[in-house]
């Protein structure tokens, strides 16, 4: 038959394993709660990061359309002091040859 102290001992046993895996359960629940903090504020940096990126393609888009648009009016201006140059140029040839004797 078991006696009162073997009992009394697997009880301590059991209660003191019973302590051991609270203590470890809540020590894990810390760890979890500081990894779901960490991932979490890595969520919000890899959306910030994304957002900063968007901006700065945006903004280069933006100065892209400036600069072709620019370009564009400026070979404009070009081809018209060309075409100004280009009609100038065949009167005057036209005017030298008239004046010679």
């Amino acid at each position: 038959m078991v006696s009162f102290s073997q009992i009394e001992s697997v009880t301590d046993r059991l209660t003191e394993y019973i302590r051991s895996l609270q203590q470890e359960r809540d020590r894990l629940r810390t760890e979890l709660n500081d990894l779901r903090t960490k991932l979490s504020e890595k969520d919000l940096e890899r959306i910030r990061e994304s957002k900063e990126r968007e901006r700065i393609s945006e903004a280069l888009e933006r100065e892209k359309m400036a600069f072709q648009k620019e370009r564009t009016q400026l070979e404009s201006q070009v081809k018209a002091v060309c075409e100004k140059l280009g009609a100038l140029l065949p009167q005057q040839s036209n005017a030298a040859e008239t004046k010679k004797p």
